[in-house]
């Protein structure tokens, strides 16, 4: 059976990794702002969700060891530990929309600069054609 922990200690480590958790997030949002490469940005969002994944086991796990405890739905630190989940959920979702709206602009970016560099060359040749055309007399 593991040791038992008591609820301050486990609600002072959530706070903890709250904080931890909103750093990546403000990180994401200053590499977010200078608009950089897709893979640069998908690497702070990578940190930012694994963060909030495991932001989100310790809140389960309080809330679950609350319940067994007795705990009811009314509790201050039950409703306290809800109210933050709840906001960090909201921001993290944020988060979220912004980089998914990042890499659908990047992905049309990428695409529409991909058929323009196929129609270049295929003008280029088309030129080079015209020229070697001219230079034969056709």
């Amino acid at each position: 059976m593991p040791p038992k922990v008591d609820m301050k200690t486990l609600a002072g480590k959530l706070d903890n990794a709250i904080k931890l958790l909103y750093e990546l997030m403000e990180e994401f949002e200053t590499i977010f702002s200078v608009k950089p490469e897709l893979k640069t940005l998908e690497a702070a969002f990578s940190l930012v969700e694994t963060k909030y994944r495991l932001v989100k086991k310790q809140q389960e796990t309080i809330l679950d060891r609350l319940v067994d405890e007795g705990t009811g739905p009314e509790d201050e630190l039950m409703l306290a530990t809800k109210k933050t989940g709840d906001k960090t959920k909201a921001d993290f979702l944020q988060i979220t929309l912004k980089f998914a709206a990042y890499q659908h602009v990047r992905a049309f970016a990428y695409q529409a600069q991909s058929e323009d560099s196929k129609r270049g060359s295929s003008c280029n040749i088309h030129l080079h054609d015209i020229k070697s055309c001219s230079l034969r007399t056709c």
